[in-house]
């Protein structure tokens, strides 16, 4: 790896690490190193009184490009995988060493056992989050009895019944790990799926005025907050991922008189409340994020709490009826065929093309997202489904079928028997 210009590096605990230039010079025999670009963004060092030892710290946003490789030594007999701290623990060489696009790593769940010594570090919960939902029901399975062997009294992993905690119950950890990429994509004004079918569909409902005040829910990088202080608008925006809400303010700067941009929690009823600061709203937008909630209810019964009588709430999701979690394409690439729709379900979703960082999706079919509108009070009075322009999609289907619906609800000003 030097000689190809890398740097190379060998972990020595404590979270130090040691620069080795030469075999001679490693002094801590077997143990991990690590190799890493002139250009690597995800690793950096802090100096120590020891002489070339470093204080390490890795950055959790993962990398786009092979800026970095760490090796590990560890123990093999009779065609296993020994777990390093327990030999009992073991998977087949088959099992242990994957391959894909040539490069070979370490199985899912034998990098989770390691990362399980240490499930306060932010970043190894995050990889257990963000990975266990994908993993194989074997490899799960084998997990669970790895972790109960190496912890008895139990693990906060463990569940009971041969079960593991499926990682956090939302996708806030995921934002949060995606919101670098996120803003860098979609940048001031916004990708092509909200330029050409979220926003116009979104403003002809929401039919913002000039000094009404709106409130701005799951509002990411602002890109929509943005749009709407463009026109006159008093924005509340917030967001659960503080990079997300960073992100906002950085790019929002000229507009920071019309918008206030905040951390909140939208499965919190009582933080929802506070956003109005005892002031009522004229109307709400909730752009492409109920489906990356877990529980939208106390979001829908805190804005219609927070609306004045007669105010609206335009919300848009991916389209229940054509992007259920198992959906797949006819042969001939024009139709979308689905299956499983009336169950509502949790399934991991890739955000950004070309980008592996996924988060959790709620898949909740058209019952069950009226129902929710519904017991909070609203009336249905409006509903979009955008496709694309004829000829302006990489896929022809989104030109027929809709990626996204929008839906509008309002609290209407009283009720006639």
């Amino acid at each position: 790896m030097q000689s190809l210009g890398w740097s190379v590096y060998e972990l020595c605990g404590g979270g130090k690490a040691r620069r080795i230039t030469d075999v001679a010079h490693q002094v801590k025999t077997k143990r991990n190193i690590f190799c890493m670009t002139g250009d690597c963004e995800i690793v950096s060092f802090t100096p120590t009184d020891e002489l070339e030892m470093f204080i390490v710290d890795f950055d959790s946003k993962g990398q786009d490009k092979l800026t970095f490789v760490e090796f590990l030594f560890n123990d093999k007999e009779n065609g296993r995988f020994l777990y390093a701290r327990n030999h009992d623990i073991f998977l087949p060489l088959s099992q242990a060493i994957l391959t894909s696009c040539g490069i070979k790593y370490l199985a899912p769940e034998m990098v989770l056992l390691y990362k399980s010594t240490d499930t306060e570090r932010k970043g190894y919960q995050l990889d257990y989050d963000m990975t266990v939902g994908a993993m194989t029901a074997e490899q799960r399975a084998w997990l669970w009895n790895a972790l109960k062997v190496m912890n008895p009294n139990g693990h906060k992993w463990l569940k009971a019944n041969g079960e593991l905690s499926m990682g956090s119950n939302n996708s806030n950890n995921f934002w949060e790990a995606i919101a670098d990429d996120w803003d860098t994509r979609v940048g001031d004004d916004g990708n092509d799926f909200h330029r050409e079918l979220i926003r116009p569909a979104t403003l002809r409902m929401l039919n913002p005025q000039t000094s009404e005040r709106i409130l701005d829910a799951a509002c990411g990088n602002g890109v929509f907050a943005r749009y709407l202080a463009e026109l006159g608008v008093e924005v509340v925006a917030f967001d659960y991922s503080p990079a997300m809400i960073e992100h906002a303010r950085e790019r929002s700067a000229a507009y920071s008189k019309q918008i206030a941009f905040t951390i909140a929690d939208a499965t919190d009823y009582g933080q929802m409340l506070s956003l109005g600061n005892g002031k009522p709203f004229d109307k709400a937008v909730a752009n492409m994020a109920v489906m990356g909630i877990p529980d939208i209810e106390p979001l829908f019964k805190a804005v219609f709490d927070m609306l004045k009588p007669g105010g609206v709430f335009v919300f848009s999701a991916t389209h229940p009826c054509f992007q259920t979690p198992d959906k797949s394409f006819t042969p001939d690439g024009r139709g979308v065929i689905t299956t499983d729709y009336i169950t509502p379900k949790r399934y991991s979703y890739q955000i950004l093309t070309d980008n592996p960082k996924c988060a959790y999706h709620w898949h909740r079919p058209l019952q069950e997202l009226f129902r929710i509108c519904v017991d909070a009070g609203f009336v249905i009075d409006g509903l979009e489904e955008p496709v694309f322009v004829k000829g302006s999609c990489t896929h022809s289907v989104w030109e027929n079928v809709p990626l996204p619906i929008v839906i509008r609800v309002q609290k209407i000003k009283e009720y006639v028997s």
